[in-house]
């Protein structure tokens, strides 16, 4: 089924709602969290990518392969893209995905290009926390703190 946008898509639950995609015939274009599923209408890549989502939370999949489609700045798109490289599990600050990539002082820009992530999840943005502490997360500090327990991490 496809809708007047061609776009399409498809939830999963999870104990603190729903994951919701959104994707074109051919690439992610968002991932979001909710409180109530949205009406479904999926299609091949919404359904490629739900599975991949529950492997995840089930701790089977730890690095995903769905097509997203980026859109930022050229430091946001750095930011996105060196985060994808944080390994399952594992987590880092924002001073040092700064200085990852080559913007030592940049911190808060990388907090703020992390807070833009459309595809959370996917672009592991979870895993990057303050030097102090968790830090945020756009969809919710006790989404942060799920997700690193999916992977084995306590705060």
């Amino acid at each position: 089924m496809q809708n007047i946008k061609d776009k399409f898509y498809q939830c999963i639950s999870f104990p603190l709602g729903f994951i919701c995609l959104e994707v074109s015939s051919n690439m992610l274009q968002r991932v979001y969290f909710t409180s109530t599923p949205i009406e479904q209408s999926p299609n091949h890549l919404t359904v490629r990518c739900i599975e991949q989502l529950r492997e995840y939370l089930t701790g089977a999949r730890k690095i995903f392969d769905c097509p997203l489609h980026l859109s930022g700045t050229d430091f946001q798109l750095l930011v996105w893209k060196e985060t994808t490289k944080i390994p399952y599990g594992q987590l880092i600050t924002y001073k040092q995905m700064a200085g990852l990539i080559g913007h030592p002082g940049a911190y808060r820009a990388v907090a703020n290009a992390l807070a833009s992530n459309k595809f959370p999840i996917f672009i592991p943005c979870h895993r990057v926390v303050s030097s102090t502490g968790l830090g945020g997360y756009t969809p919710g500090l006790e989404i942060k703190k799920f997700l690193l327990s999916v992977e084995g991490v306590t705060i």
